[in-house]
């Protein structure tokens, strides 16, 4: 279902077609630079080829490009010195300010939590790609190469004792032949198995 972003709807590229492009008169001021309402300013196909433009771009690209727009009109403190706890930002879109959240929404295909998170990583860290917190970190579930390895194994021998291999290899896919296990052996069952069998050597369950 298509989700309503201010004065366009907004969809897919390929299912925008005019009739969701809907004109909307009210709740939107008049830049004072060019004296027209900023939702007046961008016709059709202004609208989809942007959008095109930017869906495809690569995540890091799309998110620095729209960082490069986002302007802090207030900044970081008020008249008096104290911190700003609510940052007025400026919007813009192709040069010019929007005074509407939705349609710069619309023309960078992104959502509301999205541009707030751009928004607070410009203030804290500048024009900067953002990166994932977990990046660099060793999940404490790691395990190493030699017991993946020794997993591997493990599956393939019950596979070649067990299981019931087809006679080619599916259509699309690799040149290995599926091998099916029994109905009754579970997930639960094999890696039962798989405990009892390398307890007494001191691997890794």
């Amino acid at each position: 279902m298509p989700t309503s972003h201010g004065r366009f709807t907004k969809l897919k590229p390929a299912t925008l077609t005019m009739t969701h492009f809907v004109t909307r008169v009210s709740f939107c001021r008049k830049d004072a630079t060019v004296n027209i309402k900023c939702d007046k300013r961008f016709n059709f196909d202004t609208v989809v080829n942007h959008l095109l433009d930017i869906k495809a771009l690569a995540k890091e690209e799309k998110e620095l490009n729209i960082m490069t727009l986002l302007k802090d009109v207030n900044g970081e403190t008020t008249k008096r010195g104290k911190q700003r706890k609510r940052a007025r930002v400026e919007l813009r879109v192709a040069g010019s300010a929007v005074c509407k959240k939705k349609t710069f929404m619309l023309f960078f295909d992104i959502g509301k939590h999205q541009l707030l998170s751009l928004q607070q990583h410009v203030r804290e860290h500048g024009l900067t790609p953002r990166v994932h917190g977990n990046r660099g970190r060793k999940p404490k579930h790691a395990v190493c190469y030699d017991n993946v390895m020794r997993v591997v194994h493990f599956i393939r021998n019950y596979a070649d004792e067990r299981g019931l291999p087809q006679p080619a290899a599916p259509r699309g896919v690799d040149n290995v032949p599926t091998v099916y296990l029994t109905s009754n052996t579970t997930k639960t069952n094999l890696h039962q198995q798989y405990q009892t069998s390398y307890t007494e050597a001191g691997s890794r369950k």
